[in-house]
Order: structure tokens, then sequence, then C-alpha cells
């Protein structure tokens, strides 16, 4: 099984942390929305590749951008 990586080390603790949400929760909609795992650790975004990688990359980089634009993200955003 092969991973993709995505570097986050261009983002702060915050940012990481509301794109994760609390308790993970916007990982948990979009593990469920693409049926993979997603992990992140020290900075980097790891996730089992899938026939939709790259729609979950671009759902991945939205979300930074609102983070970037809003300050914060709310699972509205992520559904």
């Amino acid at each position: 099984m092969a991973f993709i990586s995505i570097d986050l080390s261009m983002f702060t603790y915050d940012e990481i942390q509301s794109f994760a949400g609390f308790q993970d929760c916007h990982l948990d909609i979009l593990e469920k929305a693409f049926k993979t795992k997603i992990i992140i650790r020290s900075q980097e975004l790891k996730f089992e590749e899938i026939e939709k990688s790259d729609e979950l990359k671009e759902v991945i980089n939205r979300m930074f951008d609102i983070i970037g634009e809003q300050g914060d993200i709310h699972n509205q955003d992520v559904s």
C-alpha cells in the first residue's frame, strides 16, 4: 500500500490544528468521504493512495486556503 505525503511545514501549528478540527473532526469527515486514513505527524500529512487522491489533495489545499483567508474553518466548510 502506497502513501501520499503533503508537507505542512509552511503552516503554523494553529493552522494545522484548525485543519484537523476539534478532536480531529475535520479529518474524520475527509476520511469518510474519501474512504482513506489521514495521518498528521510533525508537519507532514499522509494518506493512503486512492483513486481520488488528486481530488483529496485539492480539497486539502482549499481547506488551508480558507484557513488562510478566514483564520479558521468550520464543519460546514469541510462537509
